[in-house]
């Protein structure tokens, strides 16, 4: 199989994760209506009964195809050493939260170290990819833009945490609904890339 093949699974595997977690998210939220925005974790709907399988697994998901996405991006980075850095990070923060849903609640040191985890490596993953971004992505200066704000918003939210300006429980649900925005918009541009055979984000051909 080429590198373009396994780019556009890796690619499409994005937007599935995205997918698989809302519908498995939302259906979780329809058999605990007891859970509350913003008031409650995202992570107590994996322990909590019934059906805690639905919460933990669209994590294992969104994990597992988190780390095929970011590998996908080996394909539009492999002559970039941040770029290559930038994966590498973004793999760790995947497999954090492929974990979160082996290691539910109920170890609660190890799941809130593993929770962090995926929050700091994600943002720090896309802070560094924004720097080729901003360098040689000329065509879709829109994708640095998301993922500048995407770090503006998950530092904020950090921040805004540590201040005690916002309960974790609500700054949880918005950094990683953003993150998910963020997968799949460049999941999407880079599906339609690949398709064209038009590889963006190399210093030989200004794109």
């Amino acid at each position: 199989m080429d590198r373009e093949r396994l780019a556009l699974i890796g690619a499409s595997a994005g937007m599935v994760g995205v997918v698989f977690f809302q519908v498995l998210f939302s259906v979780s939220l329809l058999v605990h209506p007891d859970w509350r925005f913003g008031l409650d974790l995202m992570s107590e709907l994996g322990t909590t009964e019934p059906h805690t399988w639905l919460f933990n697994l669209s994590v294992i998901i969104m994990g597992t195809m988190g780390v095929a996405f970011s590998l996908s991006l080996l394909r539009f980075l492999y002559w970039s050493v941040l770029g290559k850095l930038s994966v590498a990070i973004l793999v760790a923060g995947c497999i954090c939260l492929l974990l979160l849903g082996v290691f539910t609640m109920e170890r609660r040191a190890l799941h809130d170290a593993l929770a962090w985890s995926f929050f700091v490596l994600t943002v720090m993953g896309l802070l560094v990819l924004s720097i080729p971004m901003y360098m040689y992505w000329n065509k879709a200066r829109w994708a640095f833009a998301a993922t500048l704000a995407t770090v503006v918003l998950s530092v904020t939210s950090l921040i805004m945490i540590g201040l005690g300006l916002v309960k974790h429980h609500l700054a949880e649900v918005v950094v990683v609904y953003a993150l998910g925005a963020w997968i799949l918009a460049i999941s999407i541009f880079m599906v339609k890339r690949l398709r064209k055979n038009d590889l963006p984000f190399t210093p030989y051909n200004g794109s």
